[in-house]
């Protein structure tokens, strides 16, 4: 039985109450007396000259707590239990684990108690007790058996595979697509068959999770046919949780699914038909991503501009560029945010172009774009930023100027240092501390006199790092 130095304090004065060892002034220490009075002696005697005395005591005195602990685990009060069950969970021994399947078989013990214990285990990544969470599935409360299917999504190991099979049959519906969504989470396809059967349940929510597991489970292309006729005849539920499923698990399989939503009349629809198509790298995707770049609706067009990006589509580049002219601001704005995505200098005309848009967001995502493309070419557009007049831009400004770390950008930096806006000097200030740079000495130590007091602690955090 090892010692576990954590508990130690606290599982002293709660067994302090109940016994503790006799003193160990004799030759060699007791076994444990009811003696209330003694811990004091005891843990002053724990100083023996021998090693080997006291290394005896400890595992003594150890033994006796963790045997108390069992005993205060059995209280009829579920607070007193609880308590002494957690202490229990630290101890990593055989006496007090056959107390913590004990308590949570116990009849005796509430619902509360029980999804108490099971969550402290899944918040401890615990798997030592897998089966006893896993039986509480049989207990007559809802809520209980949810949050045991929570505490096994928590835990993930394949051990609790069979009780979301087995609950995947529950009678409350939230319980069981929780269950659906546990073994979706698992990733194991022998539980397709499973999932496939309940695609004719007459719960919609529970077809709609089941919908979702599918491709989650690698099942899209071995159950493309019923996924299909789903989304033809589906509800609007069971369509979004599979566009959603596809949009994280993609597969070849989907596009010809994804082609069928692509022409729907419900642009939210199209949207995820969008995001779908971002990570899929099956023959058509990215042409059918493109073409959705000329869809009437300014969300679809955006989700296209950014699935395109995402997908490092650089040939895209003139598709892209020529909604820089697009009717919607948000579409401009997603245009500017792809190029930077894109980081090709042959997007910095149209970003130069951007940067005059009357859209305040555009103009935002331009400046910010064009630090993350850098070179020379960003320079005359990041200047610009560095010098309007909305604060903001001129921040994003200066974080583009820092990633450039030239001597021009520096300077323009040390520009923004003395700025209006005191969030501004900030930035200035801390970016020229991080690059170290060794010019804006004095312009820090100016900066301590400063009357905002956020500005002089950059101030005199930049000058610490000079001395870096």
């Amino acid at each position: 039985m090892s010692l576990h130095p954590k508990i130690l304090i606290p599982a002293l004065i709660l067994v302090a109450t109940v016994w503790v060892p006799t003193s160990l002034a004799t030759d060699s220490p007791a076994s444990a007396v009811e003696n209330p009075d003694a811990i004091s002696r005891q843990l002053v005697e724990l100083d023996h000259p021998d090693p080997e005395f006291r290394a005896r005591a400890v595992q003594l005195l150890w033994d006796g707590v963790v045997d108390a602990v069992i005993r205060l685990s059995g209280d009829p009060e579920d607070n007193v239990a609880l308590a002494a069950t957690r202490v229990l969970l630290d101890s990593r021994n055989e006496k007090a684990e056959a107390a913590i399947r004990a308590a949570l078989a116990s009849s005796e013990r509430s619902a509360s108690f029980k999804a108490q214990v099971i969550s402290t285990l899944s918040d401890r990544n615990d798997s030592r007790f897998i089966q006893e969470t896993g039986a509480l599935l049989s207990e007559s409360n809802p809520a209980l058996r949810r949050t045991v299917l929570l505490a096994l999504q928590a835990l993930g190991s394949p051990e609790c595979m069979p009780f979301f099979m087995a609950a995947t049959a529950d009678e409350d519906l939230q319980v069981s697509t929780t269950a659906v969504a546990g073994l979706a989470m698992l990733g194991d396809p022998a539980a397709l068959p499973r999932i496939n059967l309940l695609l004719d349940s007459e719960e919609e929510r529970l077809v709609s999770a089941a919908v979702a597991a599918i491709p989650a489970l690698g099942g899209t292309e071995k159950y493309a046919e019923r996924l299909t006729a789903l989304l033809q005849n589906g509800s609007e539920s069971m369509i979004r949780s599979l566009l959603v499923a596809l949009q994280h698990h993609p597969s070849p399989a989907a596009v010809p699914m994804l082609a069928k939503i692509a022409t729907s009349g419900d642009r939210s629809l199209r949207v995820l038909v969008a995001r779908a198509l971002e990570a899929n790298e099956a023959p058509g995707a990215e042409k059918m991503l493109t073409d959705l770049l000329r869809d009437d609706d300014e969300r679809v067009r955006s989700a296209a501009v950014q699935g395109l990006a995402d997908r490092g589509a650089e040939n895209r580049l003139p598709d892209l560029t020529a909604l820089a002219g697009d009717r919607s601001p948000q579409v401009r704005a997603a245009v500017a945010i792809a190029l930077g995505v894109l980081k090709s200098e042959k997007g910095l005309p149209t970003l130069k172009r951007l940067l005059t848009d009357q859209d305040y967001s555009v103009k935002l995502a331009t400046v910010a774009a064009s630090g993350k493309i850098g070179g020379a070419g960003a320079l005359p557009i990041l200047q610009s930023g560095a010098a309007d007049q909305d604060p903001y831009i001129r921040m994003e400004a200066v974080r583009g100027l820092a990633a450039q770390n030239t001597a021009a950008a520096t300077a323009l930096i040390r520009a923004r240092a003395a700025d209006s806006d005191m969030s501004v000097r900030i930035a200035a200030i801390s970016e020229l501390g991080r690059l170290r740079d060794q010019d804006s000495e004095e312009i820090f130590k100016a900066a301590r006199q400063d009357q905002a007091e956020a500005v002089r602690n950059a101030a005199r955090t930049a000058l610490a790092m000079l001395k870096d």
